[in-house]
């Protein structure tokens, strides 16, 4: 939860602007003290929704949104679906947007970009693979939908070293033969034992 903004720390001397003869001044003590109110009142709506529409990409509106996007300088970007172009909703959008900021700290390794996938699509079996031959394969343990596929297939979304290639393979797990229950691991948890 972000922390609200201390209106009361910045405030605190108010009531002390003036000087000690006047502390028998009850109107003026009425106007400081309405006037602290507000600003308490205001200071800490406005932080408490900037905060919550704004910097906080995972709660960020529209407006926010397009902000974070202008900044990082990613546009909101389109896809076509079954020849009809669409526009990424915010919460694409937001995906996009926090995949750029983990690619300025992302330094390109599988473990790097495991974590980076892991991040960006939660609870789903997406991981890389390195083939030691300038590629490195997306593997999706799972159908993903043609909006991750456009989001995954934006130019300069996923980390990766330069000069190496990069693919993806969609592998659906009830198309694929192994144990029941061992998650395709053979018998007694690995390799054939004698």
């Amino acid at each position: 939860m972000a922390k609200k903004y201390d209106v009361d720390y910045e405030l605190q001397g108010l009531n002390d602007c003036y000087l000690w003869q006047y502390d028998a001044a009850t109107k003026l003590k009425g106007l400081l003290s309405k006037k602290q109110a507000f600003y308490k009142k205001a200071i800490s709506d406005f932080w408490e929704k900037w905060t919550k529409t704004v910097f906080n990409i995972d709660t960020a509106t529209t407006f926010g949104l397009n902000l974070w996007g202008e900044f990082l300088g990613v546009s909101r970007p389109e896809y076509i679906d079954d020849g009809q172009t669409i526009i990424f909703t915010d919460d694409q959008y937001r995906t996009v947007i926090k995949g750029r900021l983990m690619l300025m700290n992302s330094n390109g390794s599988v473990p790097s970009i495991n974590q980076y996938l892991n991040y960006l699509f939660p609870n789903k079996a997406v991981f890389v693979v390195d083939y030691n031959d300038m590629s490195i394969n997306l593997v999706f343990y799972y159908t993903p939908t043609a909006e991750e596929l456009a989001i995954i297939n934006l130019d300069g979304f996923l980390p990766r070293p330069a000069g190496v290639d990069v693919n993806y393979k969609i592998i659906p797990p009830d198309e694929v033969f192994g144990f029941y229950g061992q998650e395709m691991a053979p018998m007694d948890q690995g390799t054939f034992l004698a």
